[in-house]
């Protein structure tokens, strides 16, 4: 069905990584049908006419385990994860000005040298399992190679908002973000 993610058959993982979720959650709206998700568009008066809902929060705790290495115990710690999510119709303008955004990130990398080197976050070069594949198999073709890979704890609830700023300027190609642009800027980095 349109919106969800597809079959296993039908599915490749260099094109279909960015699909549109069901989402059935309770919020101050009502879940939104496939036909109405699909009909929404991220244009400036649609953004500026939005009023966007506040965002409900729930913390979700995950129970981890290890093996302490001198005495083989094991450890448990809960990880603590703070979940906030956005109403139906919010999450579907976001969805769309997602699908923007990431084309001009998209013309934005492949107008640099490093481009083709940036795997996280991007359409159309898969998910982690087919990135691996493929970065083993160049490991193997060229026999020396130096590779980098980071997992930046708290990532995006630390970054600075000035450096996403700069990030959303040079990406757009702009000074200054537009109404609308500012407008998701704000609602994405002011979010309690």
């Amino acid at each position: 069905a349109p919106g969800y993610a597809p079959d296993f058959e039908e599915f490749d993982p260099l094109i279909d990584d960015f699909v549109s979720a069901e989402r059935t959650y309770r919020h101050f709206d009502r879940p939104l049908s496939d036909v109405d998700r699909s009909a929404i568009r991220a244009s400036d008066a649609t953004i500026l006419a939005n009023s966007f809902w506040p965002l409900l929060a729930f913390k979700k705790v995950e129970r981890r385990v290890s093996r302490d290495k001198r005495s083989h115990e094991l450890r448990f710690k809960e990880k603590i994860r703070e979940i906030k999510f956005c109403s139906h119709q919010d999450a579907a303008l976001l969805e769309r000005y997602t699908s923007w955004l990431s084309t001009k990130y998209e013309a934005f990398l492949g107008a640099q040298k490093f481009g083709p080197t940036v795997l996280a976050y991007r359409r159309g070069v898969g998910n982690n399992i087919s990135q691996a594949k493929m970065l083993f198999e160049e490991i193997r073709e060229k026999r020396e190679v130096t590779a980098i890979g980071l997992d930046i704890s708290g990532f995006f609830d630390h970054i600075r908002h000035s450096v996403l700023l700069d990030g959303l300027h040079k990406v757009l190609g702009v000074d200054r973000l537009n109404l609308a642009d500012h407008k998701i800027y704000k609602r994405m980095t002011n979010f309690e």
